[in-house]
């Protein structure tokens, strides 16, 4: 195959001038050229590196089990400084806090989460449920409002989330 020719290989080995694939793998992270698109940086993770996470998930989980919130709060939250694209581990770790009475660091955590995915119902609601429990009842109403806007009129949450407002008033 000539020099040129192996420079525009497609991953399935088939050549062709577009798009140009070139693929190369510099210490974990691959930089991949996609024609006009330019450049992108995809960061991997070695085996050892997923399986080490996948372990200290399980023992965040297992530590919540045991009743050890303090232990799952500084697991999940170590996976979520070594994943910072990834909302699930700052949730996790909202929750524990949220569950040990921190409503600083729950606050923070749900907020973090809403950053990396806005459309998290999930955290929304929790942000709905602590505000709203700590009588900050205009920033529950706002992350109401904004739970409305992602999640059907009839999601169950909605009504778990009227109710601790309405608690919040009594």
């Amino acid at each position: 195959m000539h020099h040129d020719q192996a420079n525009n290989a497609n991953p399935d080995g088939k050549t062709g001038s577009s798009p140009r694939w070139r693929t190369m793998v510099v210490t974990g992270t691959a930089v991949v050229a996609l024609g006009a698109m330019g450049a992108v940086a995809l960061h991997f993770k070695t085996d050892r590196d997923r399986m080490g996470r996948e372990l200290l998930w399980q023992k965040a989980i297992a530590a919540r089990q045991n009743g050890q919130l303090h232990n799952s709060l500084a697991a999940f939250d170590s996976l979520a400084q070594a994943s910072p694209g990834d909302p699930r581990p700052a949730y996790e770790a909202a929750c524990d806090a949220d569950a040990l009475g921190n409503y600083n660091l729950a606050r923070e955590g749900y907020l973090s989460v809403l950053q990396r995915l806005p459309t998290h119902a999930d955290a929304r609601l929790k942000l709905v449920l602590l505000t709203a429990r700590a009588g900050v009842a205009a920033e529950a109403a706002h992350h109401l409002e904004q739970l409305q806007a992602i999640v059907a009129p009839s999601d169950p949450r909605l009504a778990a989330a009227r109710a601790a407002i309405a608690r919040g008033r009594q």
